[in-house]
């Protein structure tokens, strides 16, 4: 098991649409992945869960994964995190099917070419 404290900078939070972003992201991992905030633990791969967290700005997060691909998810999401939750050329690889996911580049609506 890792794990790392990460701080949401985000000035409005984990709020829908970041919170999507993660299940998303989270979703694409086998390990297990769980936030904590304030001593409240949350399923990162159930946007209720992070939702109920309710992570406003400067919160701190313990994230933690247990599993077989557990480096590179805790690696993915302290990026996503760390990038204020955008997703830009840079970012787009943290997603691996997101040439073939029209949802997610409509919920951007942005042009990533």
């Amino acid at each position: 098991m890792i794990e790392r404290e990460v701080e949401v900078s985000n000035r409005l939070g984990i709020h829908a649409r970041p919170a999507s972003l993660i299940v998303k992201l989270a979703s694409q991992y086998a390990s297990s992945i769980n936030f904590i905030k304030d001593g409240e633990s949350g399923d990162a791969k159930s946007i209720m869960n992070i939702l109920m967290l309710a992570a406003e700005h400067k919160s701190k997060i313990l994230i933690q994964a247990s599993g077989p691909d557990e480096k590179i998810a805790i690696e993915s999401i302290i990026k996503f995190f760390k990038n204020d939750f955008e997703i830009d050329n840079s970012t787009i690889t943290l997603f691996k099917n997101f040439e073939e996911d029209k949802s997610l580049y409509n919920l951007l609506n942005k042009n990533f070419e």
